[in-house]
């Protein structure tokens, strides 16, 4: 533990004196630590970039729907649907798109976690103590991703689905 660490760096520095400096291994791979640090937040930046595009594609991807369904609304319209039943329509088509890109997307990322883990896809540089890039699966992160992708899926399917019905009159 750390304070195992600490108390034999001081009985080794109380042995050899001020002339030499003792470190602890975590402070010697103090930059290893910060460099990990720093790609979990450059990592997260790219995941926020890619949520983003995503969420383009799937605005694009309603909008294209409904102007190919233009005929189909009428329809459905004539039949007695009322504004609200064709606007849920359209939303749980754009929230299936954004499900199914999460649960692919988290299915990918897990296995290649678990490939990191067993066989060491990414090596760290030749000077740091570990050979392969650490990396570990929490729940609570598949949860806060699920979360935010289904979130942020269904704020931005509802207004691109709103604002489409309402500028082509299809309400």
């Amino acid at each position: 533990s750390d304070s195992d660490a600490e108390s034999i760096r001081n009985s080794v520095q109380s042995v050899v004196g001020n002339d030499f400096r003792v470190i602890t291994r975590a402070e010697k791979h103090g930059s290893m630590n910060n460099i990990i640090n720093m790609e979990k937040v450059v990592l997260l930046l790219i995941g926020v970039l890619i949520a983003l595009i995503a969420t383009f594609a799937i605005i694009g991807a309603v909008v294209m729907l409904i102007t190919d369904k233009r005929r189909d609304i009428g329809t459905l319209r004539s039949m007695g649907a009322s504004r609200v039943l064709i606007r849920r329509i359209f939303i749980g088509e754009g929230m299936m798109l954004a499900t199914l890109g999460c649960i692919i997307g988290i299915v990918i990322g897990v296995g290649f976690c678990l490939l990191q883990q067993s066989i060491g896809l990414i090596r760290m540089p030749e000077e740091m103590i570990i050979e392969y890039y650490p990396v570990e699966i929490l729940i609570t992160d598949l949860l806060i991703i699920t979360g935010v992708i289904v979130g942020v899926g269904y704020i931005i399917t509802r207004i691109g689905v709103k604002a489409t019905l309402n500028r082509d009159k299809l309400q």
